[in-house]
């Protein structure tokens, strides 16, 4: 096995599977991918001092590499896909 794939989403559980996959995949010297699905065109207005907006793929590209960094792994890559978050997961493991 050479290549570990796991979905993840914002949810506490996600980041647990994301966990329990980053440990696997160092046990067995493996790499491991992250895939996080978004809505193609989402964003969402942060407010403050200023108002402005963040784009969901922004938005989605930093909270994986955040949890990247937080994992146990060395070897670990991220996607941000669009769509269906079932297809997005296979199409990336055939590309892979």
């Amino acid at each position: 096995m050479n290549d570990i794939i796991v979905g993840v989403d914002r949810s506490d559980t996600a980041r647990s599977a994301a966990a329990t996959a980053a440990t696997h995949a160092a046990n067995c010297g493996a790499n491991l991918h992250i895939v996080m699905c978004v809505k193609r065109g989402s964003s969402q207005e942060v407010a403050g001092g200023d108002s402005w907006r963040i784009d969901s793929v922004s938005e989605a590209e930093t909270f994986l590499h955040d949890l990247c960094r937080s994992l146990p792994h060395e070897r670990i890559t991220s996607t941000v896909g669009f769509g269906d978050p079932a297809v997005t997961i296979c199409e990336e493991a055939e590309r892979l």
